[in-house]
């Protein structure tokens, strides 16, 4: 069984943006509480931030009179910027995720920006002899990276 959560990473506070933005940084904490309590029952969750990418609601965000000036302004940046993520790029993060190669990232903030397999590179075993991300959810007990990647990834 997998859950995925789609948000935003934002940490920048932005005008009349208080609720959006504390209610996405509770989602990415509960991923990773959620991600522990279901892990024995083989639950795997992901904290998607799949980008700024371009939907009505982005539009409504860069070019509403409804939108404080400094919200637009920051917003509208992205795409003058071409910081934007493209359609396809969001899509393709929600597919590895969902695909069972992204399993030992369980509990994860994973953002659109990241590039999938560097991030199971970057687990690395803990004291306690558990793979484990930094900052993240437990991947599992007695695993060793090499072979939690083989598990969890499959052949590249």
């Amino acid at each position: 069984m997998k859950y995925c959560k789609q948000g935003t990473g934002e940490t920048r506070a932005l005008l009349n943006m208080a609720v959006y933005c504390a209610t996405k940084a509770a989602l990415t904490h509960w991923t990773n509480c959620l991600a522990r309590e279901t892990q024995a029952q083989g639950v795997v969750v992901f904290a998607n931030a799949p980008g700024f990418v371009r939907t009505p609601a982005t539009e409504y965000l860069t070019g509403s009179a409804d939108v404080p000036n400094e919200t637009g302004d920051y917003f509208r940046a992205f795409l003058n910027e071409r910081r934007d993520t493209p359609m396809a790029r969001s899509a393709q993060l929600l597919l590895f995720l969902v695909s069972g190669r992204a399993d030992a990232l369980s509990g994860r903030f994973i953002d659109a920006k990241d590039e999938e397999e560097a991030l199971v590179r970057r687990c690395e075993r803990n004291t306690t002899g558990q793979l484990a991300c930094p900052g993240r959810a437990n991947v599992g007990e007695g695993e060793s990276v090499r072979s939690s990647v083989k598990a969890k990834l499959g052949a590249v």
